[in-house]
């Protein structure tokens, strides 16, 4: 109930979706416990999001209060992970969920004092992002940060990006732009996607004009048609005929 679906927006999430799969590179190997593990983490995902939705916009909740709802929970949740990581023998939970020794913490300490400020800050953004638009539009914008982020590592780190690639981010970031312009004005979509972006784009007034110049042509060819046609109804009148 959040959102009211339509074809329109089925058609630009298509396009988001078709411009994601096509930066896939790699093996092309298929793993049952990858897809698996992939599709319920964003089982777990969008359902996160669509909860965190509803608490924000149906409860009435600041952003602010809903970090502190939601901030004990993931306390205790991650404590429960770390104590079973440290009872646990060494090497239970994988190489990944080590618990790292107390010389290491004490050395990273700065790092992840500022990684919790990051956070923190995060976590508000999005409870802001969330109330102020919607649950999809905080998943465009996700998927515009993945595409800065791949920019950000062209430019400085130098990575290698294939031309289809770049035409899969162009992709992205014109479907990011289509749901904002449908979410501003929905209207304007009504004859299509590709016009509706014109119309955003020039602005109403072009369509306008050229409505006015098929109305105005279509007035002319009816009065031309109709001095045609008088002709014959004098004539027919004449006759006493009733066309």
């Amino acid at each position: 109930g959040l959102e009211t679906l339509s074809f329109r927006q089925c058609q630009i999430i298509s396009i988001a979706l078709l411009g994601a799969s096509l930066t896939i590179k790699g093996e092309l190997h298929f793993s049952m416990s990858g897809f698996v593990i992939q599709m319920s983490s964003q089982l777990c995902e969008c359902a996160r999001i669509v909860l965190q939705s509803i608490v924000l916009s149906g409860q009435k909740l600041d952003a602010l209060s809903y970090v502190l709802l939601v901030c004990p929970i993931c306390f205790v949740l991650l404590f429960c992970l770390m104590t079973s990581s440290v009872l646990l023998p060494a090497g239970t939970m994988g190489p990944g969920l080590t618990f790292p020794s107390l010389e290491v913490m004490k050395h990273w300490a700065p790092v992840l004092l500022l990684n919790c400020f990051v956070a923190f800050g995060l976590n508000v953004s999005i409870a802001l992002l969330i109330k102020h638009t919607s649950a999809m539009s905080y998943i465009f914008c996700g998927v515009l940060k993945d595409v800065i982020a791949v920019i950000v590592s062209v430019v400085i780190v130098g990575e290698k990006v294939s031309h289809l690639q770049m035409v899969a981010f162009c992709i992205q970031v014109a479907s990011v732009a289509a749901w904002s312009v449908f979410k501003s004005n929905p209207a304007a979509f009504k004859d299509g996607i590709a016009v509706g972006i014109s119309r955003a784009v020039c602005g109403p007034s072009c369509f306008s004009n050229t409505e006015c110049v098929l109305s105005v042509s279509g007035g002319e060819a009816n009065k031309s048609r109709a001095e045609k046609d008088k002709p014959l109804e004098v004539e027919a009148a004449h006759n006493g005929k009733v066309v």
